[in-house]
């Protein structure tokens, strides 16, 4: 979508991406799209001091050859972590492009170095515009960089709409997923991590089961805590109730099949997509009160929360919710009025282009 965005503004696209495996898919798909790609050996990583002074330099060296090259109008420079390339940073500081950094991944506990501290402070000073995706983030980068956290905008983001409804397709998930009729399905879209506590769950089960014994949890994502989840599972005698997907590719679907939406992190700095992608749904959430979340989630008002890793608080907030569904299913209307109007994909493109280029005509 932003290449279609960029392209309605008039421009034309060069993406250059570091050149190894993980990226040759998005590479490919790009190319399809009509981007012109470029695989660049970015994103260097060092363990020791010189190492990183040299890793620095040489993408540095590398950026500034590659906007040489390219000559363009405007750079979005996207980084899947904050410290992940200081050295592109400075070399489109240096070439006077105008520039947009993007920070994604923000840890909690990111912490940075006094030299390469020294370094943001510096590139604070530029005109570049700095760009994360949740006051959460923003604070924590502010603090990691020793800069005013006013020097980082930040833009939520964006869900395109969800597809149109498809007559029976609700029923036909369901069916996929064995439900009984009149079952309670609530989904999770989250990868199998510590970070996003699944484990939470796996303890309040058997009293969510006791309160509904047709209450069925979907899962969908992997990561590394699937088979310590799993053997969780097993021993609460009710894991039956929880359906293990793995990674899915038709999450809208389970979120037409889901009659709530769970999510909950321990950690969670950014806005979370899967979230947004509920509110568009218009699916109810409930949802950790870790981190960004609770700048998405107005308690009572577009989704519920509960405390975080605390069991019994997801017991009593999830039990609320199957007994008030009226006043659920109110919440996630004002929730995907909510997404339509703020946290839509057009809104994202929109923000993120008017920095860039604020001379071009307005998305339509």
């Amino acid at each position: 979508m932003m290449l279609a965005a960029a392209a309605a503004r008039g421009f034309e696209l060069t993406v250059a991406l570091p050149g190894i495996d993980a990226t040759r898919g998005l590479r490919e798909d790009l190319r399809a799209r009509g981007a012109r790609v470029l695989a660049r050996p970015l994103g260097r990583q060092a363990t020791s001091t010189a190492g990183a002074i040299a890793a620095l330099a040489a993408d540095a060296i590398d950026a500034g050859r590659t906007v040489a090259r390219v000559r363009p109008d405007a750079i979005l420079l996207v980084l899947p972590a904050p410290e992940a390339s200081p050295g592109a940073m400075l070399a489109c500081t240096l070439t006077r492009v105008p520039t947009l950094v993007f920070f994604e991944l923000v840890r909690s506990d990111l912490a940075v170095n006094p030299r390469r501290r020294g370094l943001y402070r510096l590139l604070a000073r530029s005109s570049q515009h700095w760009v994360c995706g949740s006051r959460n983030n923003a604070g924590t980068l502010a603090h990691a960089f020793g800069v005013p956290a006013e020097r980082i905008a930040v833009i939520y983001n964006g869900t395109p709409p969800p597809a149109a409804v498809e007559p029976g397709r609700r029923e036909r998930v369901r069916a996929t997923l064995g439900l009984e009729p009149g079952a309670t399905l609530v989904l999770t879209t989250a990868r199998l991590a510590v970070q996003k506590d699944h484990a939470v769950i796996v303890a309040a089960l058997p009293r969510l089961v006791a309160l509904d014994p047709g209450l069925v949890f979907a899962w969908a994502g992997d990561g590394p805590a699937r088979a310590e989840l799993e053997r969780m599972l097993e021993a609460t005698g009710v894991g039956d109730h929880v359906r293990v997907l793995g990674r899915r590719d038709d999450v809208g679907d389970l979120l037409a099949a889901a009659d709530l939406f769970l999510l909950p992190s321990r950690d969670e700095g950014g806005a979370a997509f899967a979230l947004l992608e509920a509110f568009a749904a218009g699916v109810p959430a409930i949802v950790s009160d870790a981190g960004a979340l609770r700048e998405i989630v107005r308690d009572g008002e577009n989704g519920l929360l509960f405390a975080t890793h605390d069991a019994d608080a997801l017991v009593r907030v999830l039990g609320w919710a199957l007994e008030h569904r009226e006043q659920v299913a109110a919440m996630a209307a004002r929730a995907a009025e909510q997404a339509r109007s703020e946290y839509s994909a057009e809104a994202m493109l929109a923000a993120l282009l008017a920095l860039l280029a604020p001379g071009r005509a307005p998305l339509t």
